[in-house]
């Protein structure tokens, strides 16, 4: 963290291997690569929320759905849905996710999530959040590590792909 002078100092350290992360409702939510979720109040950095959970890959990209749930991915191409007051979880998505996924992001226009992954010519995956369907939308390059969405709808997504890049994608997904 910075302060207004600029000096820096770290938030929290002596997490093994923190990968994605998302706030929700004042708390900072870290995935602790293949051990568990971590959350930290804001104010405090006090960690306020542990979920153990042994992923088949590694824990890494989130999503908070404004409902009280985070959505977190395992890089094995499962999705798993927790309830943030209740602590009780579910495998949200199974199966048909592209390998190595990597990041997802909350689409709150279209309720779903959209997924990204880290293989060739990946597609950006739109996940349902009334069925968990998924619906693949094609792109050019691949190797993606990160997504995100302005306000307007576009999505941003980040490639490793040699030289590595950001494409912008219009709020239909077409380039």
């Amino acid at each position: 963290e910075v302060d207004q002078e600029g000096n820096t100092q770290y938030f929290k350290t002596n997490i093994p291997v923190p990968l994605g992360m998302c706030i929700a409702e004042n708390i900072l939510y870290v995935s602790d690569a293949d051990n568990a979720v971590l959350g930290f109040d804001l104010d405090t950095k006090e960690e306020v929320f542990n979920f153990p959970y042994n992923a088949y890959g590694n824990l890494d990209g989130q999503a908070y759905d404004n409902n009280g749930h985070l959505f977190v991915v395992d890089t094995y191409g499962r999705i798993i849905k927790i309830n943030l007051e209740t602590g009780n979880y579910n495998l949200f998505v199974i199966s048909g996710l592209t390998s190595w996924t990597q990041d997802i992001v909350f689409d709150e226009a279209n309720n779903r999530l959209l997924a990204v992954g880290w293989i060739a010519n990946a597609p950006i995956q739109a996940i349902s959040l009334i069925d968990s369907s998924i619906t693949d939308y094609p792109t050019s390059f691949g190797y993606y590590d990160g997504i995100t969405m302005d306000q307007f709808g576009n999505v941003y997504v980040s490639s490793h792909q040699s030289p590595g890049r950001i494409i912008r994608y219009f709020n239909d997904l077409n380039g």
